[in-house]
């Protein structure tokens, strides 16, 4: 009786234990991707920031040409 409560606490401890390694990757995995997620948009929109800064000179080069 005793070995047997003894195996399943081993097993039990064994189970939560995996558990939790599992859910801490889980979190791990998802906090990276928002950030990752987080980054991209951030960079993203610094791109078509530049973008449109660069169009508008353009245009504004070719707009005082033409005046």
């Amino acid at each position: 009786m005793l070995l047997q409560y003894y195996v399943v606490r081993v097993v039990c401890c064994c189970v939560i234990m995996l558990l939790q390694y599992y859910v801490v990757r889980v979190l791990c995995c998802c906090v990276t991707m928002l950030l990752q997620c987080y980054v991209i948009r951030i960079v993203c929109c610094y791109v078509t920031m530049l973008l449109q800064c660069y169009v508008i000179r353009v245009v504004y080069c070719y707009v005082t040409m033409l005046l």
